[in-house]
């Protein structure tokens, strides 16, 4: 009889040695649902070796690899090749009340427009709907095409009018050409649910390790599986673009000097935050609370300020909130700086929006947050505190992305961090500063 040993009947990914060569590259796909390339580059340029680790994990099929993803957004099926970008359309404010008066009486069109005949009255109310477009959809617009075959108009008749509203500006042409053809994902890595059975058998042959099961959520019973188109917007519009521009901005963070490599980063840590209700509703941030706060901010790092004092950092992508839920960002923010940061540490909050046009909205945010912690010191963390703004153009372009010249930034006054609070939208502070929005 003979016995061989784990490590020789089984895969170990290295556990079996003091530094296992597989660490960096778990330590990057179990931070995220997927990890986009421009990450893995930034990883690999700063410690090395996690590319090569993720294509050994993936020839062993403990790692699920995906080519970019393109998709036709007329059809909702994959496609082979991107298609020609082309211009998009949106619906105008009075295109929008025109619009909205056709629903009530479609008349009103043919009142317009002499001209139109009344078998294609409702196929140009369909035309109008199609381009009125709301929310992170309006910032993509819609191709002529696509409003013409979601009108039932024929291809001709369709430029037509949408030419037509046009110059009569019920509709605006954006600056911004897209295809209707177009990677809607760019080239992926994601764990699979081998990879964490297989580490759980691992972690029992080497209990020294076994505190990374924790943080790794290898009992997690749901593992991603291919993209699903239902997920991408009829203008094209995807809820994976905030992933996606994250990465990036990430990826550029990690370049920098101001950078500390031995703090590591995560990714969408998720935070509970114990609170009080207050008679006036909002939550008073306390240990011991009986409610939870989740915050869950889209990236944590540390950092050297331009002193060389080490500073937690907490990244934010605003690509489609609003200023209103920035200040509640900033809310809870301050809530983990209290209840999760020891006194003597800094903190910074770095706000990145999705254009320059956002930006003074958020200069202005930060401007008025700084300004209510002054008229209440009971609802400020006794640390340093520092907000910054910036935009993703900038921030992907700058020599050093952390380089204070390249940010709005304030300092939050002290307090003693004793009523630090998230209100409600109905009694937030920020109505003091600003208007409804």
């Amino acid at each position: 009889m003979s016995a061989r040993s784990f490590s020789q009947r089984s895969e170990t990914f290295g556990f079996e040695t003091l530094v296992p060569w597989s660490m960096d590259a778990f330590n990057l796909i179990f931070k995220v649902p997927r990890t986009y390339q421009a990450l893995a580059q930034a990883v690999e340029d700063r410690s090395g070796g996690v590319l090569d680790a993720l294509k050994r994990l993936e020839s062993s099929g403990f790692v699920a690899r995906q080519d970019p993803v393109l998709l036709d957004i007329r059809t909702g099926k994959r496609a082979a090749r991107a298609g020609r970008p082309v211009d998009r359309y949106v619906l105008s404010r009075s295109g929008r009340t025109l619009c909205q008066a056709a629903r009530e009486d479609d008349r009103v069109l043919e009142d317009l427009w002499a001209r139109l005949e009344a078998r294609n009255t409702k196929k140009v109310l369909l035309l109008m709907e199609a381009l009125d477009c709301r929310g992170p959809e309006r910032r993509v617009g819609v191709s002529c095409q696509m409003a013409t075959i979601a009108s039932g108009l024929p291809e001709r008749s369709g430029r037509f009018w949408v030419n037509k509203l046009v110059e009569e500006k019920l509709v605006t042409r954006l600056d911004t050409q897209l295809s209707d053809v177009r990677e809607i994902i760019p080239q992926h890595w994601r764990p699979t649910k081998a990879l964490a059975a297989q580490l759980q058998d691992v972690f029992v042959e080497y209990p020294q390790w076994a505190h990374l099961a924790g943080s790794w959520r290898l009992r997690r019973k749901r593992f991603l599986d291919d993209i699903n188109p239902g997920r991408v917007g009829f203008s094209g519009a995807s809820d994976y673009d905030h992933d996606i521009t994250t990465q990036h901005v990430l990826s550029a963070v990690l370049a920098s000097n101001r950078f500390v490599a031995q703090g590591s980063f995560d990714i969408e840590p998720r935070f509970v935050l114990e609170a009080n209700v207050e008679p006036n509703g909002s939550l008073l941030f306390k240990n011991g609370g009986s409610e939870a706060v989740v915050y869950q901010p889209d990236a944590v790092f540390v950092e050297r300020d331009a002193f060389g004092k080490i500073r937690k950092s907490v990244l934010e992508y605003e690509r489609y909130q609003t200023r209103r839920d920035g200040w509640m960002h900033l809310e809870r923010m301050c809530g983990w700086v209290a209840l999760k940061r020891l006194p003597f540490e800094s903190v910074s909050l770095r706000f990145v929006v999705d254009s320059k046009s956002r930006l003074r909205a958020y200069v202005e945010l930060i401007e008025a947050f700084a300004d209510y912690l002054k008229d209440h010191p009971d609802r400020a963390p006794q640390n340093d505190v520092t907000l910054y703004a910036s935009y993703v153009d900038n921030v992907l372009t700058q020599a050093d992305p952390l380089d204070d010249r390249g940010w709005y930034r304030i300092d939050l006054p002290k307090g003693d961090g004793q009523h630090c609070a998230l209100h409600g939208r109905a009694k937030t502070p920020y109505n003091d500063y600003f208007a409804t929005e």
